[in-house]
């Protein structure tokens, strides 16, 4: 705790999930002085459930699926809107595609494809009722194009035949204005399509 001190002092949401944490009504100062009394090792930031106390929305895509266009490589695309003033982390990519594939995880400042067939959904049953202020913001489209992508940000590519997670895929953090899209190398190939990740408000000084 006593590494926390100074942190305490200036960010309000740490305070008060601590202060949830551990079921405490008092003040602030009462929060800070635990470490006098105790020596508890409070993470905050590792248990899903404690997402929420975070200010943290976890949540998934729908499961979609690019069809086949003939002579066009498909492509799924997560969107984090120019001035939303939020950030979205990305830690959980499948796919799927007709026959062993490799697909590319690419971040882009491009919006690109239609949106309305896949959403992002809380995978937190207390995020239903407000849900919309955090990951109703995201738009997630799909699409097919005939030529390469010009976003030169290639993160990774995987062979893919079954719908399997990516496990050798790092997690992305997309600030505003910022997304990352999975696309297929072959041509006139259906691709099925899932992430998962968080959200939520950014805080002073992240955004750069």
């Amino acid at each position: 705790m006593g590494q926390l001190h100074n942190e305490l002092l200036r960010a309000h949401e740490i305070r008060q999930a601590i202060k949830d944490a551990v079921e405490s009504s008092e003040g602030d100062v009462n929060v800070e002085r635990l470490g006098e009394t105790l020596t508890p090792v409070i993470d905050i930031w590792s248990l899903p459930e404690w997402s929420f106390l975070r200010e943290e929305c976890r949540f998934t895509t729908q499961r979609d699926v690019v069809a086949a266009v003939a002579a066009q490589f498909g492509f799924y695309q997560v969107l984090n809107p120019a001035g939303s003033n939020q950030l979205v982390v990305l830690d959980g990519f499948w796919a799927s595609t007709t026959a062993n594939s490799i697909v590319a995880g690419s971040l882009t400042v491009t919006p690109r494809g239609a949106t309305g067939t896949s959403f992002a959904v809380p995978l937190d049953g207390r995020w239903f009722d407000r849900s919309a202020a955090y990951v109703a913001n995201l738009t997630i489209s799909k699409g097919t194009t005939v030529g390469p992508f010009g976003d030169p940000l290639g993160l990774s590519s995987q062979t893919t035949g079954n719908f399997l997670p990516l496990s050798s895929w790092p997690p992305v953090i997309l600030p505003p204005g910022v997304g990352f899209f999975i696309s297929d190398n072959v041509l006139n190939e259906a691709m099925a399509v899932q992430i998962t990740g968080r959200v939520r408000p950014a805080r002073p000084g992240e955004l750069g």
